[in-house]
Order: C-alpha cells, then structure tokens, then sequence
C-alpha cells in the first residue's frame, strides 16, 4: 500500500513541477498548485527518509538539508500561524521572487533573495526554496531512486 500511495503522490508532483504553472506569474492557483508540490514531496522524502534512502543535498540551503526544507517549508504554508512564517513579528507566508535579485526583501537584518537568473524563489519566513534547485532537483533524485527499483 505505501508502495502505490508513494507513486502516486510522487507523479502527481512530477506533473505539477511539469505544468508550467510556477512560470505563470497570473494563475490564481500558483500558490494552491505549489503548497500542493510541497505536501506531496514531503510525504514522498519522508517515506525514504523511513527506508534508510534521504535525499540530503544541501546546495543553497542554510539549515539542514532539502528533506528538512521541504518539511519546514510544508508545515509553513499549511499551519499559517507556524512561528517558522515570522521574522522579527512580521508574517512572511508565500512570498516569490524571480530571477536575479539577491537582495529583493530586507527585514530586520533579514536579506532575502534569488542569486539565479533561470530560477524562482519561494519564501515562507525566512525559508527558501528555489522551483529547480530544490524542487526540480528532488523530483530528479527520486526518479533515480525510482529507476535503481525497477531495474
């Protein structure tokens, strides 16, 4: 049974990363379509993460790893009060920045970009997480561990 909710989870987020939805700046259900990516990948690294098979590349992260932020960056956009939202006493819930722009948010001391020309950077407090260096990435990391299964 888990086998068969894993895959589905996971294709269902291999098909919203597909979409093209991340890229359109006016879709009323971007926000829907990402929190969606995020609860599904999350159930999907912590059933590895339970098999001995985390997905832990730190690339661009500042605490933890990529199972970790996807966790944290999950429970932020579905528990809006989560302390984890907040900087200083400021709400910081969904917040996208596009392209280039390293230094697009200062709050506090809190400086908060994108230091990538092709990417998209979500932001839930002061918890980042790029569409292709952390999204796109994991989806590829599964797919692999996926492939060594089957072959």
């Amino acid at each position: 049974m888990d086998n068969i909710l894993f895959t589905i989870e996971f294709d269902r987020a291999k098909r919203l990363y597909a979409s093209g939805i991340f890229m359109d700046n006016r879709s009323l259900l971007r926000q829907s379509a990402f929190v969606e990516i995020l609860i599904k990948l999350n159930y999907c690294l912590q059933y590895l993460s339970a098999q001995d098979k985390r997905i832990n590349f730190t690339d661009d992260i500042d605490d933890g790893d990529v199972t970790d932020l996807i966790n944290t960056a999950r429970n932020c956009a579905c528990h809006i009060t989560n302390d984890n939202n907040k900087i200083d006493t400021n709400i910081f819930i969904y917040n996208i920045v596009q392209g280039h722009v390293p230094e697009a948010i200062v709050i506090n001391g809190y400086t908060l970009g994108s230091d990538y020309d092709n990417e998209v950077a979500f932001f839930y407090g002061k918890y980042r997480v790029y569409l292709h260096r952390h999204i796109g990435k994991v989806i590829d990391e599964i797919s692999l561990i996926m492939d060594k299964q089957l072959s």
